[in-house]
């Protein structure tokens, strides 16, 4: 797993991120960091996995859902797509 270390994780990351027109996350998390007092941890784990699945899944249900509206759905996906 040597190669892990010399991977461009970053470079990627930052690429992957400005295609999809999301902000870079490596230079937000940076400047989140100079605003802080200085810490030994600098963000809580427990609350980037959370919010990682978060993303995920509302990421997931937009895409599902615009391209299988003629499902049946639960009401508040009715709702939501058909305010009417």
């Amino acid at each position: 797993m040597m190669w892990l270390k010399w991977f461009p994780w970053r470079f990627i990351v930052c690429r992957v991120a400005r295609a999809h027109g999301f902000l870079d996350p490596i230079a937000l998390l940076a400047r989140l960091r100079r605003f802080a007092q200085p810490s030994e941890v600098h963000e809580p784990i427990e609350l980037l996995r959370a919010g990682m699945v978060l993303h995920a899944r509302g990421l997931l249900n937009s895409r599902v859902l615009q391209h299988n509206l003629d499902w049946v759905w639960p009401y508040w996906v009715e709702r939501q797509f058909d305010p009417h």
